[in-house]
């Protein structure tokens, strides 16, 4: 059932067009219901349920409906037209005389059976000059003919309703309604049925606009559970009431008889003589003010439980919460202006001398921010936080840099992303009371590799351009970040930063694009390409794209556009300066393709190379044995159609060596699926450091 809407709710244009757009995928539904009903009552599909009812008079005990479902056919328009048919299946019958004198006869047997059948004077005129102007071979023409005779809806003289009355029969064929055939559609047609039914929920699931609905609990028939022997489901024990734990109660007490007993169950977990919850509630709260919990194990207060570091501050806590209404904010608040709580986290001799533990709070605990108020506290500080809360869950791993909160992360159980698990992330199977906190080299590689750091350090940078004192700069990005200034030491060693990165040659990377060769200009147009599907780079989303059409890049090669403005292009970009060699080999493996022309050009040099190769021809070798390349200079590795396009996929990967000792700087097919990114500036780098140092935390 749908959910009711969330009160007080207030149509606006976007959840007007909402419900238009819900409306028309909704009618997607009951169209093709509709089509696959039109499509079982059409001639080819009539004539095989014709044939099915036939094998039935001669095999009484044959299983028809495997038999319907094995030819994708409906058992329940076979029941229908059995139905409709058996009071008809008589030699005297008009129309279906014939088709009864030869339903059981072998095919050998058939025209003579035919021309005996279609003597009898009770045969129908029509159908008679029918048959004899196109004499039908075999008892499957036959029921294609007569199946065509009712598509058309041709009448038949003197006694038409007669005839055709199998196909207006009360429960025949053409009275099944197209939600009758959904349980018994193919395995094709369940998996087209089920996606328009996914796109409906989906729809109403992530579109921005939908109505906000209440996630509500309806109370079903109430039942007493069984205990389950060792567990086991197939092995039920004696049935026990529904009641609040035995255990914890006084003899004598009821079994819950108000429907389910959730209502009456929560009474007895508040109850004034139950202390339980609220010492519970109380040291879940204090676990995350301070960082740690005055019961070591929050979800077992059992015998065996260590016993709490202060029970009379869990027991007035416990206390004051009850009195106060449960209130979760007045909990909390009756901790924050604690004195406990206002503590430096500033360690001292003569509190590591007594309490190394801090079991008395003498100081406060310096925390690791967990993995959500990280990934926000980055987007904070660089100004993309979208401020609006609530709304429809987004896909943290395919768009890891969108504005929400973390907390509104969609989470698959099933398939949870690597780097929840990387920083700690609650195993969303299991209750978890306390989250492990670990340190790990694979948390520090994320957090130097993953695009969305270098993202938030980039614009956080951009922030702070206007300083035009560097002195000044670094202090602003402190204060951004650490909610404080840098100490000299750390002034020195920022301002030290800077100028080394700014002074370093650039990195090596790869950029995969389309353009073209101007050798008038000695120059290569270049238009980097970012739209990866399937394991394939293309110009668009759209492929073939609207202007470079079938130009496209893989690890292995690719495909060039139609023309020679639509070459696919590699190019690759050197840090400090060196002397490289090129190799690789060009091959078109379709022989029906008419080649394609492989450029290798230089931002300095120009033209270094060109080089053909013929659809289905062997593979042709290039290599360059030296190329210097001055610091950030391009190699572009062009290929273009040549001759014309069609079938001009081709295998080309080169590979870049350092032409002294031979040792690898870059591979096309190897770094395809990680091209390098652009240069990062000093500052962006510097502000990189400061999000990813061991001061982002809950610090002083």
């Amino acid at each position: 059932p749908e959910k009711p809407l969330l009160k007080p709710f207030q149509p606006t244009p976007e959840t007007v067009r909402f419900e238009r757009e819900l409306a028309e995928k909704e009618a997607k539904i009951p169209t093709f219901r509709a089509a696959r009903l039109d499509e079982t009552l059409a001639p080819a599909k009539t004539a095989l349920y014709l044939g099915l009812l036939r094998r039935g008079l001669r095999e009484p005990k044959a299983d028809l409906d495997q038999e319907a479902k094995r030819l994708a056919l409906h058992p329940v328009v076979l029941a229908a037209w059995k139905t409709a048919l058996t009071p008809s299946l008589t030699l005297e019958h008009p129309l279906w005389g014939a088709w009864t004198a030869v339903a059981r006869a072998p095919d050998a047997e058939f025209p003579t059976r035919l021309a005996a059948a279609l003597a009898n004077p009770a045969i129908d005129p029509a159908l008679r000059s029918t048959l004899a102007a196109q004499p039908p071979k075999s008892a499957a023409e036959l029921d294609r003919t007569l199946a065509e005779l009712l598509a058309k809806g041709r009448t038949f003289p003197d006694k038409s309703a007669v005839a055709a009355a199998p196909w207006h029969h009360p429960k025949g064929p053409r009275t099944i309604a197209p939600d009758q055939l959904v349980g018994t559609y193919s395995t094709a047609d369940i998996g087209k049925h089920r996606a328009l039914q996914r796109e409906v929920e989906a729809f109403k699931a992530t579109s921005p606009h939908s109505p906000p609905r209440a996630m509500v609990l309806v109370e079903g028939k109430p039942r007493d559970g069984k205990v389950l022997l060792r567990g086991n489901p197939n092995r039920p024990g004696k049935e026990v009431p529904r009641r609040y734990v035995e255990l914890l109660t006084p003899p004598g007490t009821k079994p819950f008889t108000d429907g389910s007993g959730r209502l009456e169950l929560a009474r007895a977990l508040t109850a004034p003589d139950n202390p339980l919850t609220a010492r519970v509630m109380v040291n879940r709260v204090f676990n995350q003010v301070f960082g740690q919990s005055l019961v070591e194990t929050p979800s077992d207060f059992g015998i065996r439980t260590p016993a709490p570091r202060h029970p009379e501050l869990l027991d007035h806590l416990a206390h004051d919460f009850v009195a106060q209404g449960w209130s979760i904010k007045k909990l909390i608040r009756s901790m924050v202006v604690s004195s406990a709580f206002r503590q430096s986290s500033a360690l001292s001799r003569a509190g590591l001398a007594k309490d190394p533990g801090n079991e008395l709070l003498w100081r406060m605990n310096r925390r690791r921010l967990d993995f959500e108020s990280m990934r926000d506290s980055m987007l904070r500080v660089a100004g993309r936080t979208e401020g609006k809360p609530g709304g429809q869950p987004f896909d943290l791993a395919e768009d890891f840099g969108a504005p929400r909160r973390t907390v509104y992360a969609f989470i698959e159980r099933q398939n949870l992303p690597a780097f929840f698990r990387t920083f700690d992330f609650a195993n969303p199977d299991f209750h978890v009371a306390k989250r492990n906190v670990t340190s790990t080299p694979q948390q520090a590689l994320w957090l130097l590799n993953h695009p969305f750091v270098r993202q938030m350090a980039d614009r956080l940078a951009a922030s702070t351009a206007g300083q035009a004192d560097p002195a000044a700069r670094v202090g602003a990005l402190y204060r951004s970040v650490l909610a404080r200034g840098p100490n000299p030491d750390e002034l020195a060693l920022a301002l030290g930063f800077v100028r080394d990165v700014a002074a370093a040659p650039p990195p090596s990377r790869w950029l995969l694009g389309v353009g073209s060769w101007d050798p008038a200009a000695r120059k290569v147009s270049f238009a980097e390409m970012t739209h990866r599907k399937d394991g394939r780079l293309s110009a668009a989303a759209e492929y073939p794209a609207p202007v470079h059409t079938w130009a496209m890049l893989t690890a292995k090669g690719g495909h060039p556009g139609s023309g020679a403005a639509s070459a696919v292009i590699r190019r690759w970009q050197a840090g400090p300066a060196a002397v490289v060699a090129v190799s690789g080999s060009l091959r078109v493996p379709s022989d029906k393709s008419l080649g394609v022309r492989a450029r290798v050009v230089a931002s300095r040099a120009g033209l270094l190379g060109e080089w053909t190769a013929k659809g289905g021809a062997p593979a042709v070798a290039i290599a360059l044995p030296k190329v210097r390349l001055a610091p950030g200079e391009t190699l572009d590795f062009l290929v273009d159609d040549w001759n014309g396009d069609g079938h001009d996929s081709f295998d080309w990967a080169p590979e870049i060596r350092d032409a002294a000792s031979g040792e690898l700087l870059a591979s096309a097919s190897a770094d395809f699926a990680r091209p390098g990114v652009a240069p990062q500036d000093a500052w962006s780098a510097l502000a990189q450091v400061l999000l990813q140092s061991n001061e982002f935390n809950f610090a002083d």
